[in-house]
């Protein structure tokens, strides 16, 4: 695995699903990996009304593969999708089928310490509408990339700064959410 860049290799497969605010959430479905077909018009070009998660898949020492905490990436992405006005993703259904995508791209799935199957579940806003206010429409889809070392130094410590004075999060904004703009 040594060389591995850091998500920029993809796995054969993608999960997809759609939602209208008039009937909800289709059924997921796994696709070729491939580009999404969106309207220039999107909501999430123009917006960014959309938000992602990160999540990572393992292989256990018995070769069976080991999601991290899924429910709690799920219920981060739904207090994400909260604060955009987005449709909440259902927990169970979320990791059957992600479970279903892990079967299907197990090839993907790097052994060794500190490697691993990232995944990116995404939501984004689908509305040809150009104007502020709520999605009647949206697309999420999970994407997924081996991973190893996140730094060109490898698995050494790095040295991170803690200050007190500039804050990313604050009441009422949205630091703490994965959402593309920091506008909402």
């Amino acid at each position: 695995m040594e060389g591995l860049a850091f998500g920029r290799h993809f796995s054969d497969h993608m999960l997809e699903a759609d939602w209208e605010s008039e009937s909800g959430w289709g059924a997921p479905h796994i696709k070729p990996f491939g580009d999404l077909a969106i309207s220039p018009a999107a909501m999430s070009l123009h917006y960014a009304v959309e938000c992602f998660e990160g999540m990572k898949a393992y292989k256990d020492a018995n070769g069976v593969i080991r999601l991290f905490r899924p429910d709690c990436n799920v219920g981060r992405l739904n207090d994400s999708l909260d604060r955009l006005h987005l449709p909440r993703v259902d927990i169970d259904n979320f990791v059957e089928a992600l479970g279903s995508l892990l079967k299907l791209d197990e090839r993907w799935i790097p052994t060794g310490d500190g490697y691993s199957l990232y995944l990116r579940p995404t939501v984004i806003a689908t509305d040809p509408y150009l104007g502020v206010g709520v999605a009647n429409k949206a697309k999420f889809y999970v994407i997924t990339c081996p991973v190893g070392p996140y730094y060109p130094t490898g698995f050494k410590p790095i040295k991170l700064l803690a200050d007190a004075e500039n804050v990313r999060a604050w009441p009422g904004g949205c630091g703490a959410s994965k959402v593309s703009s920091r506008l909402f």
